[in-house]
C-alpha cells in the first residue's frame, strides 16, 4: 500500500500532507486526478473577527484606563488573537477540499509578513489574504496596501507630505514585488511620496487623508506623473521582474530552497502572461515534470504550522484547551501573526535547533500518549513572554481513522506499507523488532515510531 510518490509529493507541498481526509484519493487515483482535485480549491470563507466585551477601544479610551485595566485589556486581546489562530488552524485542518487555498494563504502570510497586535486588525488582514489567495496578485498587493495591519506595521500612518516615511515603499519594492537591486533609492523616495496620506482610522478601516497626500509630480521606474499609490503598484506590475521575483519566492517555498533559474523564468513567464493569476501559476507548477523530480522530493523541512496541521489530521486530534496550539506554535518557532520581522520566517534549516528538534520528534508522544512536555529545551521561550508553559496537551485522538486502512495486512507487511504511506523517502530505518509483530497495539506503535522519525519532518 505504498502510495505513489508523486501523489504524496503533490499533497505534501500544495496541501498539508497525507491524512485520513485525502488518503483514498492518494492511494487509488492517478496523478492527474489528484491534481484536478487539489486545483478545485475555491475562495475561502472569511473568519469573523473576535469580539471584545468592551467593544472597539480607541487610543483615547485605552489612555484613560488604569494600569490594571490596561493589563487586563491587552491580556484579553492576546486571548482573542489565540482564538483567531485556533480557528485559522481549524480551517487548514478540516477543509481538505480547500487545501491549496489554505496553503497559499499561509504562504502569503509569510511573503506579505505582518506582526498583528490587535485581533480585529489581524482578522481583516487574514481575510484579505484569504479572499485573494488564488486570485490576482495585483489585487492582493493593492488590498494589502490598504490594510490597517500593514499600514501600522510599516509605519505608513506616519507617512505625510511634510515628512515622508519610506518604510512601506521600501518593503513593497524589496520584499513584496521586485526584489533588491531592481529599483533605485530615488524610486523608494518617490513611491513613499505616492503613498502619503494612506492611513487608517480608529474604526480599523483604510482612510485616505488628502491633506497629508503629496499630489506633486514624481518620477518612478523611469516614468513621471502625479502618481498615487495605485499608480505605483500598477507601474511595478508592468515589470516582468515582479512576476519573476514572486515566482522565485514560490519556487523556494514549494519546490526547492536553491532556485533553478530556468524553471523560475518559466514560472515567472506564465505568471506574467496570465496577468498575475495566482491559480494559473500554481496549476502550471503542478503539471511540470521538474516539480516531481527526485531532487525536489522529500528535501524540505516542514514548517511548524504544516507539522501541527498534518499531525492533527493524521491522528484525528481534537484540541480541547484554548492555548495548546498557540503554545506549540511558540515552542516550534512559528506563531501566526507574529513573524520575526517584515521578511517573515526564513524557513528551511532555520526551523531546526536543539530545542525545536526535540519538540518535533516528541510531538507524536505529546499528542498520542499525552506525555508531559519536556520544558528543559524551552528555556529560550521565556524571552518571548511564555510565562506558563503547557505541561500536558489536552487533546483527544482517533487513530482508527488512518489505521483502518492497514489492519487487513499481514504483520510482516505492516511496517513497509505504513512507511510507504507516510514518508516520502524510499528508505527508512527499521522501527520495530520481529517479536513485536504479535502485540495487539503493534500498528499503533508503528504509527508512533514512524511519525517520530527525523524523516517525517521532511516533506
Amino acid at each position: 500500500m505504498s502510495l505513489p510518490t508523486k501523489n504524496k509529493h503533490l499533497w505534501s507541498r500544495l496541501g498539508f500532507g497525507i491524512s485520513p481526509l485525502n488518503f483514498p484519493l492518494l492511494r487509488d487515483a492517478d496523478l492527474a486526478t489528484n491534481i484536478a482535485m487539489i486545483s478545485k480549491s475555491g475562495s475561502l470563507n472569511p473568519l469573523a473577527a473576535p469580539t471584545s466585551p468592551d467593544g472597539d477601544l480607541n487610543p483615547d479610551r485605552i489612555m484613560a484606563m488604569s494600569q490594571t485595566e490596561k493589563a487586563d485589556f491587552f491580556k484579553s486581546e492576546e486571548d482573542r488573537l489565540d482564538d483567531l489562530r485556533d480557528r485559522w488552524l481549524e480551517q487548514m485542518t478540516n477543509r481538505v477540499e480547500d487545501a491549496l487555498a489554505e496553503r497559499m494563504t499561509l504562504f502569503w502570510h509569510t511573503h506579505l509578513a505582518c506582526i498583528c497586535r490587535e485581533s480585529s486588525v489581524a482578522a481583516s488582514y487574514l481575510n484579505t489574504i484569504r479572499r485573494h489567495a488564488l486570485g490576482n496578485f495585483g489585487e492582493l498587493v493593492l488590498a494589502m496596501a490598504r490594510e490597517p495591519a500593514i499600514i501600522r506595521f510599516l509605519n505608513n500612518q506616519q507617512n505625510r507630505k511634510s515628512h515622508p516615511n519610506e518604510n512601506f515603499a521600501r518593503e513593497l519594492l524589496e520584499l513584496f514585488t521586485l526584489g533588491e537591486g531592481h529599483y533605485t533609492e530615488a524610486d523608494v523616495r518617490n513611491a513613499a511620496r505616492a503613498f502619503t496620506g494612506w492611513s487608517s482610522g480608529f474604526d480599523n478601516q483604510f482612510e485616505f487623508r488628502a491633506r497629508q497626500h503629496d499630489f506633486g509630480e514624481k518620477t518612478f521606474l523611469g516614468s513621471s506623473g502625479s502618481f498615487d499609490g495605485d499608480d505605483i503598484i500598477r507601474k511595478v506590475l508592468e515589470k516582468p521582474q515582479c512576476a519573476r521575483f514572486v515566482a522565485q519566492q514560490v519556487y523556494r517555498h514549494f519546490v526547492h530552497e536553491d532556485p533553478n533559474e530556468k524553471h523560475v523564468r518559466e514560472l515567472g513567464d506564465v505568471f506574467y502572461d496570465s496577468k498575475y493569476n495566482i491559480r494559473t501559476m500554481m496549476t502550471h507548477l503542478m503539471h511540470t515534470e521538474w516539480f516531481y523530480h527526485a531532487d525536489n522530493v522529500g528535501n524540505r523541512i516542514k514548517s511548524p504550522v504544516e507539522l501541527i496541521v498534518q499531525t492533527t489530521q493524521l491522528f484525528g486530534s481534537t484540541f480541547r484547551s484554548h492555548g495548546d496550539r498557540t503554545f506549540l506554535q511558540r515552542s516550534l518557532g512559528q506563531l501566526l501573526f507574529n513573524p520575526p520581522n517584515v521578511a517573515g520566517w526564513p524557513g528551511g534549516r532555520h526551523w531546526i535547533n536543539n530545542a525545536t528538534l526535540m519538540i518535533r520528534l516528541n510531538l507524536p508522544n505529546y499528542i498520542i500518549k499525552r506525555e508531559r512536555m519536556d520544558h528543559t529545551v524551552l528555556r529560550s521561550l521565556k524571552s518571548e513572554g511564555l510565562s506558563k508553559p503547557v505541561q500536558q496537551l489536552d487533546v483527544r485522538v482517533n487513530l482508527e481513522s488512518i489505521l483502518s486502512y492497514f489492519r487487513h495486512l499481514e504483520y510482516q507487511d505492516l511496517e513497509k506499507n505504513l512507511v510507504g504511506a507516510l514518508l516520502l523517502q524510499e528508505k527508512a530505518p527499521t522501527v520495530a523488532s520481529g517479536r513485536e509483530y504479535k502485540s495487539k497495539d503493534y500498528l499503533e506503535r508503528l504509527l508512533l515510531r514512524i511519525t517520530s522519525l527525523p524523516e517525517f519532518q521532511l516533506g
